[in-house]
């Protein structure tokens, strides 16, 4: 696999050398990525349930997904490391290895997107607008919004870096599509479809560039 400038990070003249502040910083919050997408995508799987918003409902299995490919990402930072002090095409197979299985999680986001796009399109109909499920959608906006923040202020210039930002990009606007979604369903039949249906598109082309190894 071709190392291009971002995996040009931390260079180390020996095994075991001093690790970058900011890569163990970057490294720490994919780690509390993790476990904050499956918390927060579990409790959005239950709010979805019981506000019967299947726009809640998918988004909280695609924050649940997103949990496994947040603990991709820190994986492949870790394999980073190693490829960066020891260069050997193991290495180099490990990290594309984590990269793949990354997209995996986010294409099962994708399809929760999509399916939740084909029950509002087989089930058009106006609906009261549902507070609790818009609650819910602006916490993962504002979760989304706060982990991208983090993490854009740790570039260490690895591939893992890139990813990541790229990842929590795309899901704040998932998450700011499934909320207009639900505030616009009142008025406008069809509107959780159509949200939906971005939402996929947003999480299909985010594990097609994780995959193919695109910036």
């Amino acid at each position: 696999m071709h190392m291009s400038h971002e995996h040009e990070l931390n260079q180390c003249a020996a095994p075991g050398c001093a690790e970058n502040p900011i890569s163990r910083s970057l490294r720490s919050v994919l780690s509390f990525a993790t476990i904050a997408n499956i918390g927060y995508g579990a409790f959005s799987v239950v709010a979805g349930i019981a506000s019967g918003s299947s726009a809640v409902f998918a988004d909280g299995v695609h924050s649940v997904s997103d949990g496994y490919s947040h603990a991709m990402h820190a994986a492949t930072h870790k394999a980073e490391q190693a490829f960066s002090v020891v260069e050997t095409e193991h290495a180099s197979r490990n990290i594309q290895l984590k990269r793949r299985l990354a997209a995996a999680a986010i294409a099962a986001g994708a399809l929760a997107s999509g399916y939740q796009a084909v029950d509002h399109f087989v089930h058009r109909e106006q609906a009261e607008l549902n507070y609790p499920a818009l609650a819910v959608e602006l916490g993962a906006v504002a979760l989304n919004g706060s982990l991208l923040f983090l993490v854009s202020h740790r570039n260490d210039g690895s591939v893992a870096f890139v990813d990541s930002r790229r990842h929590h990009r795309v899901d704040t606007v998932v998450s700011g599509i499934a909320a207009a979604s639900i505030l616009l369903n009142p008025n406008v039949t069809g509107a959780d479809s159509v949200g939906g249906v971005i939402a996929a598109g947003a999480s299909g082309w985010l594990a097609y560039k994780t995959a193919t190894n695109q910036e």
